[in-house]
């Protein structure tokens, strides 16, 4: 999507929820290392980012640990 006005942009509604596939997490990885897009997180640049569905796992199995 080229931007060719400000305008065109501003009060624009994101869509609430994204998932996060492999798919989507191996691109992000790849653009952040090409150098080609300004990428400061090296959580996504090295790969350490999680599928929803992982993420839900390991919430499950954090929230399951019992407390000392």
């Amino acid at each position: 999507m080229l931007i060719k006005n400000l305008r065109d942009v501003i009060g624009v509604d994101l869509p609430e929820d994204i998932e996060i596939t492999e798919r989507t997490k191996q691109t992000m990885v790849e653009c952040a290392q090409s150098g080609r897009y300004l990428i400061d997180n090296v959580r996504i640049a090295t790969g350490r980012i999680f599928t929803d569905k992982e993420y839900e796992e390991r919430r499950e199995r954090i929230l399951s640990t019992p407390l000392p």
